[in-house]
């Protein structure tokens, strides 16, 4: 029989804590060379016990068991006899168990490596280490357990470790075993051995990576683990799925598993259907899964050694069906501490310690929804009093994931810590534990109940509930403290300390008993949940005191009843009160201004306070602001621009005080305000939100931005003295490093144009000056566009400054340091010093100034432009900017431009930016634009139709219409300097003409074509049109012997775009004005007719001027002169029944002269293809009246030109 005091606990925690080994074999050295197996020694468990001087060895050599004595170490007669006796005694399983093991080639040097190792129904195996108590002389350090199983094992736990060592098990299953494994560590060799003193051991090293605990039963503990000793432990993957434990009359406690002591961590472990049992009127049941606990049989240090459980998860996991179950409601004694039974999943025995450390994005959740009592839950044992030290063990959230917690936590009594990321609880949570949220959210869904209990076992000692908020978020439907155990004393009563954080009700709060404190951080509720109604209907209009049991002496009351309030209702709030440190904030709501709450023009802002706005409906009002005033406005607003002040005159902030536009939880939205005037030492602040100040005056500082938000600041006129701070952090997404979510501070007008203020431009911030936030974020994308290292990150550049115009620097300056990297490493503050009558560059920083805005010097002061700077030139024209009146240093500045034709230089001599056009460069452009050249292909096309057409009109007095449709593709690629285009051109001419005599014959014709021009340089693309007009005329001296005379007249229009480079884009148009005269002389040989035609052509080529960027192109007017020769040979008139075909070919040579080049910007470029030769190839069908024409043409020239293009054309003569 058991001693009378184990029937109330497990074991004695100064005694030997080995549960029955159960007849089990140990593994060690024998004298024989071969496996030894030990009858364990069992001091109080209430097994037969051999004399401790024998023991059972398996002899290699004789094949069989024998008795050996430990004191002679000799084998005594007849032991194969008495081996047969033992066999009997340990059962006949354990002979055959451990034939698959052999120890010698198994363990070698105090290493073992099982592999593939299969036992069914077999006894213990047993490896021990250095520093087991039991066994000195043992030496097995390092064990490797791999691809196994061990099932249906009956006698005691189917493998136990002991002493200090280095144990990994990998793919092994445990199934159906009377325990799996028992890893006794550091145990004590007898109960009444002293405390082991594990201080100067090994902790031992053991892993699990992919083991299953399947189904194994115990009876007592630890269903399938049980862990003791000095040891840090990682298991990695698998399972503890229906394990159990039961126990009559007794505690039955950890159904997977027990950690008695160490470190266990369990990364990615299921834990389901585990289920502590116990029996009896007497029994009760703990940790359906896990039990964890301290021990005072292995001290380190002086101190006890502690049970210590982290359940590391990094995916979504779900724990269910782990259960305590037990036939008494009553509680039994765990030495100093009792408990009843709980603990579903997890039960924290004494000072033991529990962390749920969830990676982000993973959620743990715990029981299914349906879950009831305490399945699945979490409990822990309570002390005898709260004298002890330590009382309590200690649960801790950790990691940014979440534990979805469906089952419940009444029954946990210890400490629980959040401190990152999200705990859910599902149900409501009658929380009697010591609760510190430091961090993250502790979100209870059906509420939070926090009470207190009369210990069973001391009358004079309470648990109580409590509940710190220092950091983090706690969100609850309902929160109620109450005294159900009706104590007296205040410190045995449940209480609530707000201190920082924020504290979330959003339906009822109720103090019925107890004490809720807040000194400081956020409660967020209903305004009836802190106030009591003056009024007898329960409205809001007014209150008259604190609802009973709340203290507040600091932080922020934020409201959120939404609609509009009266404004003196802050005013009854902090009578209620009475404290100057409480913030009112009104989440959802306006402050209504009547005129009984003006007072001399003024309205009196006494109390902290935040508001969407306040309503103010005179325009002659001041906000007389003597207290620190949040009006963060709203993105619903009715209105595009929200006015955070209604019709007020003015904003006076008094010395000391804070006022703030926005909050950092809101999208960014547009806001007005009116004059803000700043006293010393006031400050003003603005966080997401874009606000419009009309003038800002006065001494005091203002932020824009901060390492919550981004904001936006427009200041209509600026005529403060103070300091303007813009410095928000980066984000850490990279792709929103961009400048427009940056922190802008836009000022139109500076007072009397003479800047006064001291600017800083902090991390991710830009400051526009005499300019919109627009036209610098413009300036900055047009710099990047041609400098492709000009990037706006943590890595580029981190703080602009934008001048609109020449800014004067009268007691002012401006600071741009950004820093060098995300931490922001060198960058200013608020309170960095900035040099008065200069503005200062900072490493990583840029200075944009636009040319074209500028008067004189670009800074009427000093510039200091410091190492790895940059210096951005806005509509850069080609002309010399003068940078400041006062000293410029460089400290090794790179100038750029935002045009790419435009090349900049510093010189600080002479303290100016000498700007010159690339005129190559930008000629080549041009010419790749192919303004004149689509032009001059327009006329040549109509010039060559009139010739056609004159050469074949028959002079007779008959009038005639004629139509020719054609297109070409046309190429030119080497006018130099890279020049190049291709187009393709269709068109059009319509004609008329009629005979005045029978040798002469006159004519009109409109010609229209469109086409596109394309060039690899620069991705440029011309979508032209052309429309023209001649006048004609044809003599025929003899039949054979003709002269035409021509007066033409072309308008080319032109949209050009180019390939991400904008400032190429113009609309360009080309004017043609063209005189021709040709001869021809008709030859007749045999079938053919010769004719050979001499012409002069002059055209007055007029292109208009256009802009790249601020540069303007201007071409000058050209002269061309061409001299069209050609052949043309046709065969004799087939006629065949009235249709006559004549067939034709033609050769052209085109020389031109005159001004084939064009000037821009000094440099002579081509931009017309020279002496093209062509061929054209078709035939003539005449019947009647009706005359049809086709023909297809090719040529090639000078300047790498080609064409290729075809025509059709009709007639008919009356």
């Amino acid at each position: 029989m058991l001693p009378k005091s184990l029937h109330t606990k497990k074991y004695e925690d100064d005694r030997v804590t080995t549960p029955p080994y159960q007849n089990n074999y140990q593994l060690g050295k024998g004298k024989d060379n071969g496996l030894c197996f030990h009858a364990a020694k069992q001091p109080y468990e209430g097994n037969e016990i051999m004399n401790a001087n024998y023991r059972v060895v398996w002899s290699a050599v004789r094949k069989a068991l024998m008795v050996v004595n430990e004191l002679s170490s000799a084998g005594h007669a007849g032991s194969v006899a008495a081996a047969a006796s033992v066999a009997v005694m340990l059962g006949a399983a354990a002979l055959p168990a451990q034939a698959a093991v052999d120890v010698n080639q198994v363990c070698q040097d105090g290493k073992c490596v099982l592999e593939n190792i299969t036992e069914n129904g077999s006894s213990s195996l047993i490896l021990q280490g250095p520093h087991t108590a039991s066994n000195s002389s043992a030496n097995n350090a390092s064990i490797i357990l791999s691809n196994s199983s061990f099932s249906n094992g009956q006698n005691g736990y189917a493998v136990q470790f002991s002493g200090s060592q280095t144990i990994a098990i990998t793919n092994t299953k445990f199934e159906k075993n009377t325990g799996a494994i028992w890893f006794v560590g550091h145990n004590k060799a007898t109960e009444k051995d002293p405390a082991i003193n594990a201080t100067d051991f090994l902790a031992s090293n053991i892993t699990l990576t992919n083991v299953d605990f399947v189904n194994n039963t115990k009876t007592g503990s630890g269903g399938a683990v049980y862990a003791y000793g000095k040891a840090n432990a990682h298991m990695t993957g698998g399972s503890f799925d229906g394990n159990s434990v039961t126990q009559a009359n007794n505690q039955a406690y950890g159904g997977a598993m027990v950690v008695k002591s160490g470190t266990w961590t369990f990364e990615n472990v299921a834990f389901n259907n585990n289920v502590a049992k116990a029996t009896g009127n007497n029994g009760y049941a703990t940790g359906g899964a896990i039990l964890v606990d301290i021990t005072t049989g292995i001290q380190e240090k002086g101190s006890n050694s502690v049970g210590k459980v982290i359940f590391d998860i990094s995916k979504d996991m779900t724990y269910s069906g782990n259960k305590v179950e037990s036939e008494s409601s009553d509680s039994g004694n765990t030495y100093g501490w009792y408990a009843y039974t709980s603990g579903g999943f997890l039960f924290l025995d004494r000072a033991s310690e529990g962390t749920f450390k969830i990676a982000d994005g993973s959620t743990l959740t715990l029981g299914l929804a349906d879950c009831t009592g305490e399945d699945d839950s979490i409990a822990s044992a309570l002390p005898y009093s709260n004298k002890q030290d330590p009382a309590y063990s200690t649960l801790t959230k950790t990691g940014a994931g979440t534990v979805q917690q469906n089952s419940s936590m009444d029954n946990y009594y210890g400490i629980f810590n959040v401190e990152e990321g999200t705990w859910n609880m599902a149900k409501t949570w009658k929380s009697r534990a010591h609760t510190t949220v430091s961090g993250g959210t502790l979100n209870l869904a059906k509420g939070l109940i926090l009470d207190n209990l009369q210990s069973t076992k001391a009358s004079t000692y309470y648990q109580a509930g409590q509940l710190t908020i220092k950091s983090g978020t706690v969100q609850t439907t309902t929160l109620t403290i109450q005294n159900s155990a009706n104590a007296t004393d205040s410190s045995d009563q449940a209480s609530l300390t707000l201190s920082g954080g924020n504290l979330i009700v959003t339906d009822a709060l109720k103090v019925s008993d107890g004490s809720f404190k807040m000194t400081d951080g956020m409660l967020t509720t209903g305004i009836a949940n802190v106030f009591t109604h003056g009024s007898a209907d329960g409205s809001l209009s007014g209150v008259t005191a604190l609802q009973s049991g709340l203290t507040i002496s600091g932080g922020t009351l934020n409201f959120t009843d939404s609609g509009e309030y009266a404004y003196s209702l802050l005013s009854q709030m902090a009578t209620a009160i009475k404290d100057a440190n409480v913030t009112y904030k009104f989440e959802n709501a306006v402050l209504k201004v009547e005129s009984t709450d003006i007072k001399d023009g003024k309205l009196a802002v006494t109390e902290n306070f935040t508001t969407d706005a306040i309503d103010i409906q005179d325009a002659d009002v001041e906000v007389d602001v003597q207290a620190n005033l949040t009006l963060t406005g709203t993105a619903t607003a009715a209105a595009d621009t929200q006015k955070l002040v209604g019709e007020a005159a003015s904003i006076v902030v008094a010395a000391g005080k804070t006022l703030t536009a926005g909050s950092a939880e809101q999208e960014i939205f547009a806001a007005e305000l009116p004059k803000v005037t700043l006293a010393d030492t006031s400050s003003f602040n603005i966080l997401g939100i874009d606000l419009n100040v009309a003038e800002l005056a006065g001494s005091g500082t203002t932020s824009v931005g901060d390492s919550t938000a981004a904001g936006r600041l427009t200041v209509e006129k600026l005529s403060g003295t103070g300091v303007i701070f813009v410095d928000p952090a980066w984000s850490d997404t990279e792709e929103l490093n961009v400048v427009g979510n940056a922190s802008h501070l836009a000022i139109s007008t500076i007072n009397d144009d003479k800047l006064q203020a001291k600017l800083i431009a902090g991390q991710n911030a830009l400051i526009a000056l005499n300019a919109s936030s627009a036209a610098a974020e413009d300036g900055f994308a047009r710099l990047s566009a041609q400098n492709e290292d000009l990037v706006w990150g943590p890595e580029g550049i981190t703080a602009a400054l934008y001048l609109g115009k020449s800014l004067t620097l009268d007691n002012g300056g401006v600071l741009v340091q950004g820093g060098t990297d995300k931490a922001g490493t060198g960058k200013a503050t608020a309170s960095t010093p900035v040099v008065s009558g200069s503005v200062t560059v900072a490493s990583n920083g840029l200075l944009m100034i636009n040319q074209s805005g500028l008067s004189g010097a670009a800074i009427d002061g000093s510039l200091n432009l410091q190492k790895d700077s940059v210096l951005g030139v806005i509509n850069a024209d080609g002309s010399s900017i003068e940078l400041a009146t006062g000293t410029v240093t460089d400290g090794g500045t790179t100038v750029v431009t935002d045009n790419q034709f435009v090349a900049a230089e510093l010189n600080a001599a002479s303290k100016s930016i000498v700007t010159t056009v690339k005129s190559g460069e930008l000629a080549a452009a041009a010419a790749s634009m192919g303004l004149q050249a689509m032009a001059q292909r327009a006329d040549s096309i109509l010039a060559d139709n009139i010739a056609e057409r004159t050469s074949s009109t028959v002079t007779d007095l008959g009038p005639a219409l004629w139509v020719n449709v054609g297109g070409e593709s046309y190429e030119t690629d080497s006018l130099g300097r890279g020049a190049a285009l291709k187009s393709d051109m269709s068109w059009g001419i319509f004609g008329a003409d009629v005979g005045i005599t029978p040798n002469d014959r006159i004519g009109a014709a409109v010609q229209y074509g469109s086409g596109t021009a394309r060039s690899s340089n620069y991705g440029i693309r011309n979508e032209f049109d052309n429309v023209g007009f001649t006048l004609y005329g044809v003599h025929a001296f003899t039949d054979n012997i003709k002269v035409t005379g021509e007066l033409a007249y072309l308008h080319g229009s032109n949209d050009v775009t180019a390939r991400g480079d904008t400032k190429l884009n113009n609309s360009a148009s080309v004017d043609v004005l063209s005189a021709g005269m040709r001869g021809e002389h008709r030859f007749q040989v045999g079938a053919f007719s010769i004719v050979p035609s001499l012409g002069l052509r002059i055209s007055r080529v007029k292109t208009d001027s256009f802009n790249v960027g601020a540069v303007k192109v201007d071409f000058d007017d050209q002269t061309i002169v061409q001299v069209p020769l050609s052949v043309s040979l046709s065969a004799d008139v087939l006629d065949y029944e009235g249709w006559k075909i004549a067939p034709f070919a033609k050769v052209s040579y085109a020389p031109m002269f005159g001004d084939k080049e064009a000037t821009v910007y000094g440099v002579d470029q081509d931009v017309f293809s020279t002496n093209l030769v062509t061929g054209s190839l078709g035939a003539a069908v005449e019947k009647g009246a009706f005359a049809f024409k086709a023909a297809v043409t090719g040529g090639t020239g000078n300047n790498g030109a080609s064409v290729i293009g075809g025509k059709v054309g009709i007639s008919y003569a009356f």
